[in-house]
């Protein structure tokens, strides 16, 4: 019985331990203003629009020009 309250004084210690110095880091982190929250925030919204695009658009034209191949070679 003894060994089981240490076993949970020395966890409880532990996740006490990590919650402090998990707070501790997050003060001294340095948050981004809104504005530079909302600049990233549009970089990575419109990269993601152009992948989306660029992307796209080469399946489109690997896809029609395999079914070219396709019919050339004699597929039915």
């Amino acid at each position: 019985m003894a060994d089981e309250s240490i076993e949970r004084s020395a966890q409880s210690g532990r996740i006490s331990g990590w919650w402090q110095e998990t707070l501790s880091e997050l003060r001294r982190v340095v948050w981004p203003t809104r504005e530079d929250a909302m600049k990233l925030t549009s970089a990575v919204l419109f990269v993601t629009v152009l992948m989306t695009v660029i992307l796209g658009g080469s399946d489109l034209i690997f896809t029609r020009l395999l079914a070219l191949i396709y019919t050339i070679v004699g597929g039915s």
